[in-house]
């Protein structure tokens, strides 16, 4: 997984950190994982996804897990991006 994490002026977040999370379809948390972006916003995280995993639809999100300094953006949310659904298969 990988997030490219930019302020309201389009500008990299470096060195913030970030949580991955992936759900299952039934809303359970498979995996969980603290990242740091880089200088240029980006974090990155692995996950191997286990062979008896069932199939279906799982939400993936990169939430932010501190706010910025102040001044350099104006979004507080706590989400860095809308959950994904990504659809698994074999």
């Amino acid at each position: 997984m990988r997030a490219l994490v930019l302020d309201d002026q389009r500008h990299a977040w470096a060195k913030h950190p970030l949580r991955f999370v992936v759900h299952d379809p039934d809303e359970a948390v498979l995996f969980s994982t603290d990242a740091e972006t880089s200088h240029f916003g980006i974090a990155s995280a692995d996950w191997t996804i286990p062979s008896s995993q069932k199939l279906g639809s799982y939400r993936v999100s990169a939430d932010i897990t501190e706010t910025p300094t102040a001044g350099s953006c104006k979004e507080t949310n706590s989400s860095a991006f809308p959950a994904t659904n990504c659809p698994l298969s074999r």
